[in-house]
């Protein structure tokens, strides 16, 4: 993996990673605190439901993220 140096590039890692899980994933924002990237995606069909990913700065590696349940129809 490769240094991550903008929202951009973030958005993209952790946008791949939550597409493996959910259809959705629309990209809400990215913030950098020290070596990793805070990002926040809509994942829900009918209404907001954010995932929230981190990104490691230095080697694009999602190191940590959260997905929101959604209940049984």
């Amino acid at each position: 993996m490769a240094q991550i140096n903008t929202a951009e590039e973030a958005t993209e890692v952790a946008r791949s990673f939550v597409k493996k899980h959910r259809i959705i994933a629309i990209p809400l924002k990215a913030v950098r605190e020290d070596d990793v990237w805070h990002v926040e995606l809509d994942v829900g069909p009918l209404s907001v439901a954010v995932a929230r990913v981190e990104v490691d700065a230095r080697t694009g590696r999602v190191m940590k993220y959260e997905m929101p349940s959604f209940p049984p129809f």
